[in-house]
């Protein structure tokens, strides 16, 4: 096993040359933005949308949409959740939540926010189905996941985004761009 170090380049400016003189190698280094309560305009719902907030007692059947949907928008190919995968994760929903978007009534897209640690929570996991991108979806997503959040005690919420385009959409819910996370490992041999 390699040693990788994931941070936030603002918090450890330093840190990125102390790796590299150790030897570390720099890989990704991924757009982090954050929104306070203020920046956060409300979701708007398209007629053809709907959305269901999933916490520690929603049915299993919710919550197994949920897991199939952060599943297949990263990999169309991945198997489907199980009862015992979704009871997994309903376990772990406890000051927390996902969301499921409805399009038309079939589950589109979908997220969560982590627990929320003195005032602040990260957004993670928002996907959209392949067949309903390009429609606004991850920004609704997103909307609603920085609604609750906030409604549920943050102050300020982030995410880091997978890529460029990505930070675009995000920014269009109205996040702001605050720095790089940045990800170094041990060279090989």
């Amino acid at each position: 096993m390699r040693p990788v170090f994931s941070f936030f380049d603002q918090a450890l400016p330093g840190l990125a040359d102390v790796l590299t003189a150790a030897g570390f190698v720099g890989g990704d280094a991924l757009p982090v933005l954050a929104a306070a309560a203020a920046a956060v305009p409300p979701p708007v719902l398209a007629p053809e949308m709907s959305v269901e907030v999933v916490g520690p007692t929603a049915p299993l059947a919710l919550v197994r949409a949920n897991l199939d949907i952060n599943a297949l928008g990263f990999d169309p190919s991945a198997a489907r959740a199980t009862d015992a995968d979704a009871q997994g994760f309903q376990s772990s929903l406890i000051g927390c939540r996902a969301v499921t978007l409805r399009w038309q009534g079939g589950a589109a897209a979908g997220g969560m926010f982590l627990p929320i640690q003195a005032g602040v929570s990260e957004l993670v996991g928002i996907a959209t189905l392949a067949q309903f991108r390009r429609r606004g979806l991850a920004r609704c997503v997103t909307a609603v996941l920085a609604q609750e959040a906030l409604r549920l005690g943050a102050d300020l919420v982030f995410l880091v985004a997978a890529s460029a385009e990505s930070a675009h959409v995000y920014e269009r819910a109205g996040f702001r761009r605050v720095g790089e996370r940045l990800t170094y490992h041990r060279r090989a041999g």
